[in-house]
């Protein structure tokens, strides 16, 4: 019997140690990760890393040193997942499971641009961090004045557009940013209240936004805007959404991101050999689906990798329960979010947040790297 994990990131790897935790010694099962990194990144970090903010060496581990040491990890890239044929395809070559946790984990979606359109800098992983970085600081040093424009304004573009204001800011550079939003408003998932917050404190920064706008094409330096003519001379990054990273075909349901919806114990409805955790899983909640975030990759892993082993020794299978305990958006020196169904706003709140990503942060060097990056942030003056 094989169970195959695809993703080693925050649920791909717990859903490997549960399985193998979770089953007795005299069972023979095979379980097999598969990841194209050898390595697995604190995601949240990304924009960090770019901003020159954090350090790259304290938001990723070894894949291997993680997992049980039964576990067999593959460094392969998947190309297609097909739930009815049980097979993964890996460029040549071709894996069968029993049982399979899917947990890719997402990436960039362009939507209906084009192949060439799709090599501008974005923010999936951590060489994409690192390539912004570079090249924004490049820029930053030939140009009198730099043109930052994101193309979206959701979470990922807001923390992008504040750290490399910082970085222009420590590094002397004059800077304007535009962030570009499809939508009428930022942040359409926050109150009102809370989304002018936002707006209000980067203006402060003299950071722009256009909303109900989209980006047409980026060339020779030059974003052409749907309604509203042309940006000149732009640094330009993508951050408008995001989809699956590795396709999958079957008789699933989804949401329009590609999101795999699943039932209470993460399965598949239409396949109930496969569970689904962390991005790729559409979990439903009262109201809507739970959103993406790194807790509740790390307990969706947990619990798939659970009701695997359960399944196997054909015991009764846990509903996935997870305490939504709140997020943070760093804002510069500032941030807002929900802690315990409270709101929250200001420098503690970016405190929390780095403390919070220390605390799922691989090991205690990392760890108590952040803990110092918390106490820093927190006392940062403003330019």
């Amino acid at each position: 019997m094989r169970v195959v994990i695809i993703g080693g990131g925050f649920a791909g790897i717990e859903a490997a140690k549960q399985v193998f935790n979770q089953l007795p010694f005299d069972k023979k099962v095979e379980i097999v990760l598969i990841d194209k990194n050898k390595y697995s990144t604190m995601l949240p970090s990304l924009p960090d890393v770019a901003g020159k903010r954090v350090e790259e060496k304290y938001i990723q581990e070894d894949i291997e040193k993680m997992l049980p040491k039964a576990v067999k990890f593959l460094n392969k890239s998947v190309d297609l997942v097909d739930f009815n044929k049980k097979t993964i395809f890996m460029q040549k070559e071709e894996l069968t499971y029993d049982y399979l946790i899917f947990s890719p984990g997402s990436k960039s979606n362009f939507f209906n641009h084009d192949e060439e359109f799709q090599k501008n800098l974005k923010l999936d992983c951590l060489d994409d961090a690192i390539k912004i970085r570079k090249e924004f600081g490049e820029a930053l040093s030939k140009r009198p004045k730099l043109n930052l424009v994101i193309s979206g304004a959701g979470f990922t573009g807001i923390e992008l557009a504040c750290n490399l204001y910082h970085y222009a800011k420590v590094n002397g550079g004059e800077i304007t940013i535009t962030l570009i939003e499809k939508a009428d408003r930022i942040l359409p998932m926050l109150s009102e209240k809370m989304s002018k917050y936002v707006m209000n404190k980067m203006k402060l920064m003299d950071i722009k936004f256009l909303t109900g706008e989209e980006v047409v094409y980026f060339e020779e330096n030059v974003v052409k805007l749907k309604n509203k003519g042309e940006i000149q001379d732009a640094f330009f990054c993508w951050c408008s959404g995001v989809k699956l990273s590795v396709n999958a075909v079957g008789n699933h349901k989804g949401l329009f991101d590609g999101r795999i919806i699943v039932d209470e114990f993460l399965r598949i409805p239409e396949h109930l050999e496969v569970f689904v955790a962390g991005d790729a899983a559409a979990v439903k909640t009262e109201k809507t689906y739970l959103r993406r975030a790194v807790n509740f990759a790390y307990t969706a892993g947990k619990f798939s990798g659970k009701n695997v082993a359960a399944t196997i020794q054909e015991e009764k299978l846990k509903t996935f329960k997870v305490a939504d305990l709140g997020w943070v958006i760093p804002i510069y020196i500032s941030s807002i979010g929900v802690a315990f169904g409270m709101e929250t706003k200001g420098r503690l709140g970016i405190s929390m947040h780095y403390v919070m990503c220390g605390l799922k942060n691989y090991n205690a060097r990392n760890f108590l790297k952040y803990i110092k990056y918390a106490s820093t942030f927190i006392f940062t003056k403003v330019e």
